[in-house]
């Protein structure tokens, strides 16, 4: 078949188009693929995300025990100051709370929950 003038240009013009077509249709695949492995990273990222919530939470947990037992502790205390301190037992806790139980409370708040240690 001999092709015409025009025709020849209207034909390349035709497949090119086809094969851009083509082309464009397996982009859409390994983009769709590829999105796909984005939805998989979010998918571990909320796991992720999930997973310091609650080790927050649990530190948290821990920061309330404490802040309830020593509240407990300084009402009952303040009622009477000097009767509370007047029992050595008292005195040698109250020092002992000041100089080591208050700085590891520090640290707990302070912590990275990230670091994988557990609470």
């Amino acid at each position: 078949m001999l092709w015409t003038r025009m025709e020849l240009p209207c034909s390349c013009l035709l497949l090119l188009s086809c094969l851009q077509s083509l082309s464009a249709h397996n982009d859409f695949f390994t983009s769709i693929g590829q999105m796909t492995d984005l939805l998989y990273t979010e998918k571990d990222l909320v796991t992720s995300l999930k997973d310091y919530i609650r080790a927050e939470e649990s530190k948290l947990e821990r920061v309330k025990r404490w802040a309830d037992k020593l509240d407990s502790l300084t009402a009952t205390a303040t009622q009477d100051p000097e009767g509370f301190l007047g029992h050595p037992v008292n005195a040698f806790k109250l020092m002992k709370r000041l100089n080591t139980e208050w700085g590891d409370l520090e640290s707990l708040v302070l912590s990275d929950t990230t670091d994988g240690m557990d609470y």
